[in-house]
């Protein structure tokens, strides 16, 4: 009986050892709650605790995984928004500005171009960052969105100071 109920205990630590660590979101607050649940499982199990009141408790652990597991998808699609967004208004400056060079001498067509050149590559960053969320995981979510939060954030900024004027 005390074989298995350590058997347990060491598979819940290995599993909390797969969620992400800090608290900065919710997230990750989530995350947290996971794993002092989790520790109260271990804590029960090597009490001695009986097999019903583990369970239960372990029962807690999965509420709170199913509830991180929803929090962290939330949170993806909303990156994906913003980075959709950024997306959108990078393609709407891109073609603003082919559309005016033929409108302006040829000593503006080359700083039009530049623009023009800078929003695209802009661009391709944020699309590989829209692929890389479709591949990212749990886990590896609070890096992923920092990541992302930086690039979208940069992205903006770059688009309000690219000028063709």
């Amino acid at each position: 009986m005390k074989t298995n109920r350590l058997v347990l205990a060491l598979g819940i630590v290995l599993m909390m050892a797969t969620l992400p660590i800090g608290c900065n979101s919710s997230t990750e607050k989530k995350a947290e709650q996971i794993r002092e649940e989790q520790a109260d499982v271990v804590d029960a199990a090597e009490a001695g605790a009986d097999i019903d009141e583990v369970r239960e408790q372990q029962a807690e652990v999965d509420s709170a995984r199913k509830d991180f597991a929803r929090q962290w998808r939330k949170e993806r699609d909303n990156a994906r928004e913003d980075i959709s967004a950024t997306i959108e208004d990078i393609d709407d400056k891109i073609a603003h500005y082919e559309r005016t060079l033929t409108e302006v001498s040829n000593n503006r067509k080359k700083s039009l171009q530049q623009a023009i050149n800078t929003l695209k590559t802009y661009r391709q960053r944020m699309a590989d960052e829209l692929k890389n969320l479709e591949f990212t995981t749990a886990e590896k979510w609070p890096e992923v969105k920092a990541r992302t939060e930086y690039l979208v954030s940069k992205t903006d900024a770059q688009l309000n100071a690219v000028r063709a004027d």
